[in-house]
């Protein structure tokens, strides 16, 4: 398990992502929330190498980050106009 920890941290793309692994009896538990599929995809592929006897449990979440805001409109929900 510290093993999995250990490479998650150290792998550059996925510093910015809120990954949580748990073990319990035979059971290794991946949980938490990454931006995107490939994040995903990336945990997993670490997580398998080295589960070995473990049985592997991912409840990761894909969640986007969110998308910047709209333009702000003018008065009564119009864009403003520049005079």
């Amino acid at each position: 398990m510290y093993a999995i920890i250990g490479d998650v941290a150290r792998d550059s793309l996925l510093q910015s992502q809120v990954i949580q692994v748990t073990a319990r009896d035979t059971t290794l538990l991946l949980y938490g929330t990454v931006s995107d599929p490939a994040m995903h995809a990336r945990v997993l592929e670490i997580a398998r190498a080295h589960v070995g006897s473990f049985t592997l449990v991912d409840s990761l979440r894909v969640v986007p980050p969110a998308a910047p805001p709209a333009a702000t409109a003018g008065a009564g929900g119009q864009p403003s106009k520049e005079r």
